[in-house]
């Protein structure tokens, strides 16, 4: 297996504002940029699940289209399973407003909250279906607890505008995204639980395969990237057998590439408790709470459930299971003091010296 990786350390802006966390493609741009032109891709544009109609960007040269379902609702019983197809429509569907964000305590805010929040967003600056751009598919971070496609963080206009198609989504979050049961186990048909974002990160990754050439996009020519939590998406991604052909390059900021995954085991132990925690035992009645009740518990984290993640990533890299593709891997600027909320120099110092308990030196 070939993998080409390459170690950066990088500053934070790249889609729509300086403050931005993800400066890493600028690096790539003129790698993957393709030709640029000023009519824009003809609309509505004709997806798999039916027609849709989009937006103009803030420049002229970009289309947007926001809210595209690229799954079914996970809601009742579809509640902690696997993605399932979006449901096909009549007509034009408007594709100008954000879909709901996936439910989560916190986060950056944007729009509503709701369980059905399966959708993505496409930027792109195609003249027509034939472009074939490079296709870059970002993951947002949150520590695997908040966070959207639709954040303004997140905007891809800027991006397009090199010559790129940008795509986000969203993926299901916290004990709603990442939770393990025994009776899950058992439903599964593949004998693993939980991993439910990165289930519906590879379903977006699928939708892009099918559909994104409709938008001048080319589907051999797909990055994945993300920061923090999704980083580690995109670095997991790596060593899952169910995302293989789904994309060529990997950019993975600031993310875990060991000990990603709680085994399987101690993930349904913690399922347990949460339902014990909320007065239930069984699948049923977790189903039957709301997705508030739910939220009311810790979140979850990536498991390593011998299905998604068939074992830590690490392992995969060392022995060489990975999947072949080109990996920028490095940690985004300052991101440290997001967890110190250091005001200064001197503030971060002796706030890292607290919490890793580094002793200063005297000579």
């Amino acid at each position: 297996m070939r993998l080409a990786l390459i170690v950066v350390v990088v500053s934070a802006s790249v889609f729509c504002t300086e403050q931005s966390p993800v400066t890493t493609v600028h690096r790539l741009v003129n790698y993957l940029r393709g030709q640029s032109g000023d009519s824009l891709i003809s609309d509505p544009v004709r997806v798999d699940t039916g027609l849709i109609s989009g937006t103009s960007g803030r420049s002229p040269e970009i289309r947007v289209f926001r809210g595209i379902p690229f799954a079914a609702a996970p809601v009742g019983e579809l509640r902690w399973r696997t993605p399932q197809p979006a449901p096909r429509w009549d007509g034009v569907r408007k594709a100008d407003q954000f879909g709901p964000r996936c439910m989560q305590r916190g986060g950056p805010g944007g729009p509503p909250m709701s369980e059905d929040c399966l959708f993505l967003n496409v930027w792109t600056g195609a003249r027509s279906s034939s472009d074939r751009r490079p296709v870059m598919v970002w993951s947002y971070g949150g520590a695997f607890a908040i966070g959207s496609g639709s954040t303004p963080l997140y905007d891809g206009e800027n991006l397009a505008k090199k010559g790129v198609i940008v795509v986000t989504y969203n993926y299901r979050l916290g004990p709603l995204g990442w939770f393990a049961h025994p009776e899950l186990t058992k439903e599964s048909g593949h004998n693993a639980s939980g991993n439910q974002g990165l289930m519906d990160a590879i379903a977006a990754l699928k939708w892009v395969q099918k559909n994104i050439a409709a938008f001048g996009g080319d589907p051999k020519n797909v990055t994945i990237f993300g920061e923090s939590a999704g980083g580690t998406i995109s670095a997991t991604m790596l060593a899952s057998s169910e995302a293989r052909g789904l994309f060529h390059r990997v950019i993975s900021e600031s993310p875990f590439w060991m000990d990603v995954g709680m085994p399987l085991a101690e993930a349904e132990q913690f399922g347990r408790q949460i339902a014990t925690t909320l007065g239930v035992t069984s699948l049923a009645e977790l189903r039957a709470k709301t997705a508030e009740e739910l939220l009311k518990s810790e979140g979850g984290a990536p498991i390593v459930d011998g299905w998604y993640i068939k074992e830590d990533p690490s392992i995969a890299f060392a022995q060489g299971r990975q999947h072949e593709a080109d990996v920028l891997v490095g940690s985004n600027k300052d991101e440290g003091t997001f967890f110190l909320n250091a005001e200064s120099a001197k503030r971060f110092g002796s706030a890292a010296r607290e919490r890793w308990a580094i002793k200063q030196s005297h000579s």
